[in-house]
């Protein structure tokens, strides 16, 4: 018999989970839509360190983001392929069975080389998006010193390469 104030504390604890998880939601969107919306000021008002105009820049990031998010996604199908019966498809779908087989026998020399990759994409990431923004530019509501501190760190870049890079897909 579970103790009476066990059962208390659970129900405390879901009505809780249940009234704080919209709030982390809303705290996730504000953050991602302000790391979005700084990064890409910053890209727009051409306060880049390295020297690329900035809509070569807003490319260059765009496309690498979305390299990212292929390469997590081909990191998640590759993982759950392993554990799949190719013999099922064997006759109905040959070429199916010959990829998956190839995949199968190179799967950690696609990791390996993927994860290379990565931190060569993310290397490339944090050059282009290296910004300077002079702290009496206001933006928003924005200080230029606050604007400067999240896009010179690199904390903005970091967490839109983070949610929408590696976690979305």
């Amino acid at each position: 018999h579970p103790h009476p104030r066990s059962q208390t504390w659970n129900n405390f604890t879901r009505a809780f989970d249940k009234a704080w998880a919209p709030i982390q939601y809303l705290i996730g969107a504000i953050l991602s839509i302000t790391a979005i919306c700084v990064t890409f000021f910053a890209i727009h008002s051409d306060y880049s360190k390295n020297g690329m105009s900035p809509v070569p820049t807003g490319i260059v990031f765009v496309v690498l983001l979305i390299i990212i998010a292929y390469s997590e996604g081909y990191h998640v199908t590759i993982i759950t392929l392993e554990k799949a019966d190719s013999d099922v498809f064997r006759e109905s779908h040959p070429r199916a069975y010959h990829a998956h087989t190839v995949a199968n026998k190179n799967a950690e020399s696609f990791l390996v080389g993927r994860q290379v990759l990565l931190t060569f994409i993310v290397f490339i990431v944090a050059e282009v998006t290296m910004f300077s923004i002079p702290e009496n530019v206001d933006w928003l509501f924005f200080p230029g010193a606050f604007l400067n501190v999240v896009t010179s760190s690199g904390i903005a870049v970091s967490l839109i390469v983070l949610a929408f890079g590696q976690l979305l897909p």
